[in-house]
């Protein structure tokens, strides 16, 4: 992950220990978060990007606030709320 600009323009808070969310500090959108226990983990608002990430998704998390609309189409482990560990999709 990258950042091309506005860097200068984040601020960020620990929402509980250990997990540090980055924000427009001038619109206050959300940009990203990132754990401690989690190094190579990173999410990322995706609807702040401007193209295809180009990324392979692993999971959908958070699936019990997806709108009724949305079909989940693959096999990727799912999880109702909050990514818990590679072992633990619904």
């Amino acid at each position: 992950f990258t950042m091309t600009s506005g860097a200068k323009q984040l601020l960020s808070y620990e929402s509980r220990p250990g997990k540090q969310r980055f924000y427009c500090s001038n619109c206050f959108s959300p940009i990203y978060v990132t754990t401690n226990n989690e190094t190579e983990f990173l999410r990322v608002r995706t609807g702040l990007l401007d193209g295809d990430p180009q990324v392979e998704v692993t999971g959908h998390m958070w699936v019990c606030e997806k709108p009724s609309w949305v079909v989940i189409e693959d096999d990727k482990p799912i999880y109702i709320e909050n990514y818990i560990g590679p072992s633990d999709p619904l």
